[in-house]
């Protein structure tokens, strides 16, 4: 019975893996096509922005859940690729497609000279580094007045236009999620290929990634440029999502939000930033309803938010320490466990008669076929 049941542990979680992967891109079909016709027209904006989550969630989710590396810097890669488009096209006067491609570009290419550096260090100390990084980032935001517009904020970029069309509203929230979707799928596929495997061995002993020859310096700085430009291009839709950008919009709480996406959603999986970014809009728009309402004083808005995404994490830490994803899949298992025993069983010959099986076979062997081996 021993074997049996190793056999249907293994047959689960492998069922498992497959049923999340089957189910992940079904749920974002099924947010792409129905969520327009299902929200609130005031919920349409906090749905595409569920979407850009995700986005850069997943790229975090490569950064942390695959090599290890903690990151506080994503919201100001988030902040490069918004001014970056922003720029482009109220500066340059670029069209706006260019300018997203371009401002993805552009964050690689910083991500790649600033993270040569940062990716040699470990534990606590990369995680100070990138979050000085988004202040940094922040900071020149707000006095690079000529470039971004300083605390003033930058007008006059246009909405997203494909061929002539001007995409907005649901149409916008359309293309958001199938953006999230391609991200998703391409990230889920990238998991299980060679670098995904180089990743997840990195992140799990570095000296012994090295031992078997696998360049770990290169592998982490290839994540930490992956999960920037997937900040980036998170940025470059909300640009056009705005029409406006202020340096308070990418201040170190806009890391942490992006954090949070994964930590609540889960780390091992791509698809556990989907249910982070889900929980964590809902949560931000529970809490800006809150906010909104006469019966709560004003000054208690901003320690409301702290409480509630505080209590969110201990929940979370508390119950379901590797994500919520994780916890769901846990629930999941003991099903698939009971709905396989009798097809294995039926075919797999207990331990005992295994045993005696091989006992006769060892009697009935012929000495010259014995000599012989």
């Amino acid at each position: 019975m021993g074997a049996t049941r190793r056999c249907v542990d293994v047959i689960s979680t492998k069922m498992l893996r497959r049923l999340t992967a089957a189910t992940g891109p079904l749920v974002v079909l099924a947010i792409l096509f129905a969520g327009p016709a299902v929200l609130p027209a005031t919920l349409i904006g906090a749905g595409a922005l569920c979407a850009l989550y995700l986005v850069a969630g997943v790229g975090l989710n490569v950064l942390l859940g695959y090599t290890g590396q903690v990151s506080f810097g994503q919201g100001g890669f988030w902040a490069i690729g918004a001014y970056s488009v922003g720029i482009l096209t109220a500066k340059v006067h670029l069209p706006i497609v260019p300018a997203m491609v371009l401002a993805v570009l552009i964050t690689g290419v910083l991500a790649l000279v600033v993270g040569w550096p940062l990716t040699q260090l470990r534990g606590h100390y990369i995680a100070v580094a990138t979050l000085a990084l988004a202040l940094i980032v922040a900071d020149l935001a707000n006095n690079l007045g000529s470039l971004t517009g300083g605390s003033v904020g930058l007008p006059g970029i246009p909405a997203l236009a494909v061929f002539g069309y001007t995409v907005v509203d649901a149409d916008f929230y359309r293309v958001c999620w199938a953006v999230a979707l391609v991200v998703l799928v391409l990230t889920a596929n990238l998991s299980r290929s060679r670098s995904g495997r180089a990743f997840r061995s990195v992140g799990a002993d570095d000296s012994g990634s090295q031992a078997l020859g696998i360049p770990s310096a290169a592998y982490r700085l290839r994540a930490f440029v992956f999960a920037a430009c997937l900040a980036g291009l998170g940025g470059a839709f909300y640009a056009p999502y705005l029409g406006f950008l202020s340096p308070d919009a990418f201040g170190p709480q806009l890391s942490v939000l992006l954090l949070i996406v994964i930590v609540v959603g889960g780390m091992r999986s791509p698809y556990g930033a989907l249910v982070g970014a889900v929980t964590v809009t809902a949560l931000t728009q529970w809490l800006a309803h809150l906010s909104a309402s006469p019966d709560l004083p004003a000054r208690l808005a901003p320690a409301l938010n702290v409480l509630a995404y505080g209590a969110l994490i201990f929940i979370v830490m508390r119950f379901a320490p590797t994500g919520i994803l994780p916890l769901l899949q846990r629930i999941a298992s003991p099903v698939l466990r009971w709905a396989r025993p009798a097809r294995l069983t039926a075919h797999t010959p207990p331990e005992g008669a295994q045993v005696r099986h091989a006992h006769e076979q060892d009697d009935t062997t012929e000495p010259s076929e014995a000599g012989h081996v």
